[in-house]
């Protein structure tokens, strides 16, 4: 008695099937910007939410990604997460995107964290987005660590709230 419209979550879920005509694996976009940075640089930035929610988004998501990424010569990764109402320990969604690297894939590193009160733009309050923004290009506007001692530090948090706020983390990539 009517028609059934898949969620965005469905849709994406569909575009892990290898074989499938939309596959991410074969996304032209993806593999365009790719491969133009590929031409100068060796490396690439993913930044988006990292949660296991799959509302809009999920770690599981990065894998095609990375296999994109090595298949057009790209060695390195840095993965900016963005995280979100979390219902387990921080350093378990971070976790999860190292889980998502295939074998022989490039390096990935997870090069910055941030509060979904700085990252996210619910409300376009510039003032706010423009902290995470100002993190990811400029170190001096970020909290710089060492990833054991982020994630102690998140773990923490969340043990207050759930939507923890805080200055955005920049990873030293040498800890």
């Amino acid at each position: 008695l009517g028609r059934t419209i898949p969620s965005y979550y469905q849709i994406l879920e569909k575009s892990l099937r290898p074989n499938d005509p939309n596959s991410l694996l074969k996304n032209e976009l993806l593999r365009k910007y790719i491969k133009e940075i590929s031409k100068t640089k060796n490396h690439v930035h993913f930044a988006g939410q990292c949660t296991d929610s799959g509302v809009f988004a999920h770690t599981k998501f990065l894998k095609p990604m990375f296999e994109v990424a090595r298949e057009e010569n790209i060695t390195k990764v840095y993965v900016h997460c963005f995280l979100m109402s979390m219902s387990r320990p921080a350093s378990t969604y971070l976790k999860d995107v190292d889980n998502e690297v295939p074998v022989n894939g490039p390096d990935v590193v997870i090069g910055s964290i941030h509060s979904s009160d700085t990252s996210l733009d619910k409300n376009r309050d510039w003032s706010k987005t423009a902290v995470s923004f100002k993190a990811m290009v400029d170190p001096k506007h970020a909290n710089i660590s060492k990833r054991k001692n982020a994630e102690k530090f998140l773990d923490e948090l969340c043990k207050k709230s759930p939507s923890p706020k805080f200055k955005p983390l920049l990873l030293d990539e040498n800890s």
